[in-house]
């Protein structure tokens, strides 16, 4: 018993270390392709404010179809096979992701407005992304494993797959 409370925490800590990992490959697609879309449409004379806000829903749709795939596959190891079973997961992690991306889409513009408005590779509004990424993780993270991908936990709990 005690062995097994060993391992269990062992996974568990493997597990968010591997998230912890992926997350911050998840965050230079954002960041990267923020910079990309800000920059682009920098050249093409967008104002501060939508150019802030287009660039980051654009490097959101980005990160979060690249998350999708990384937790799906390397951190929480999906045992959705079936279609049905494969959008109905994709539909949770699309949808905790917008829940979560709705907080990002506000406090990024916010922070710009409240003067927290500094470029990184000349992308304006990229301090103010910076700082709203730790939050973002951990939302992302405790509802992936606590909803998203549950169905996978409670098998490795049992050791039997769930509703056979």
């Amino acid at each position: 018993m005690r062995r097994r409370q060993s391992v269990s925490k062992n996974s568990k800590l493997l597990q968010f270390f591997c998230y912890i990992f992926w997350a911050a490959m998840t965050t230079g697609v954002s960041w990267l392709s923020y910079t990309v879309f800000a920059n682009l449409l920098n050249l093409v004379g967008m104002a501060q404010t939508p150019l802030v806000t287009v660039s980051n829903i654009l490097s959101w749709i980005c990160a979060v179809t690249f998350s999708y795939l990384a937790n799906r596959i390397r951190v929480f190891h999906s045992v959705a096979r079936s279609v049905k079973e494969v959008l109905s997961e994709a539909a949770k992690f699309y949808g905790s992701r917008l829940a979560v991306g709705v907080i990002e889409m506000g406090s990024v513009p916010l922070l710009v407005w409240l003067g927290v408005d500094g470029s990184v590779l000349g992308a304006k509004g990229m301090v103010a992304k910076m700082i709203s990424t730790p939050l973002v993780i951990l939302l992302n993270y405790l509802i992936g494993r606590f909803f998203v991908f549950r169905k996978r936990r409670e098998e490795e709990q049992s050791g039997e797959p769930v509703g056979k």
